[in-house]
């Protein structure tokens, strides 16, 4: 048989769990709230470091093609991994080979429209300047 006793300490049983568990539910929900405003603040960072990765590989890819060319007379001389350089003129704003029409008329960059003092068949003189420097 229950006693008053019994059933108080039921009642304070029963609603001291609930107020814990209340409680422990509202501490869960504050650590999921935390868990997700730092996972927000985490894919924005990636964001940006993603960005930031893509700027410099640019930068790097830029500085590697720069490292690969000599200016010389207003063109652009591409050093072969043997070493020397290419027999062909490089255009020193968009890096494309530029041309001498029968190696008598100046070399031009027909993207451009950049002009250079020589032409084709003072190329090897050219490269031997080049060579020099």
């Amino acid at each position: 048989m229950t006693t008053l006793l019994d059933a108080f300490e039921k009642l304070i049983t029963e609603h001291g769990s609930s107020a814990i568990l209340r409680d422990r539910i509202e501490l869960l929900r504050d650590q999921a709230a935390a868990v997700e405003k730092d996972l927000r603040e985490c894919r924005t960072r990636c964001a940006e470091l993603e960005k930031l990765k893509s700027a410099l590989q640019v930068s790097l890819h830029e500085m590697r093609a720069i490292g690969q060319f000599v200016e010389h007379r207003g063109g652009l001389f591409k050093r072969k991994a043997s070493g020397g350089f290419h027999e062909a003129v490089y255009c020193p704003s968009c890096r494309k080979p530029m041309f001498s029409l029968d190696d008598q008329l100046p070399y031009d960059c027909a993207s451009c429209q950049i002009i250079l003092d020589f032409n084709g068949s003072e190329l090897p003189s050219v490269l031997e300047e080049v060579r020099g420097d």
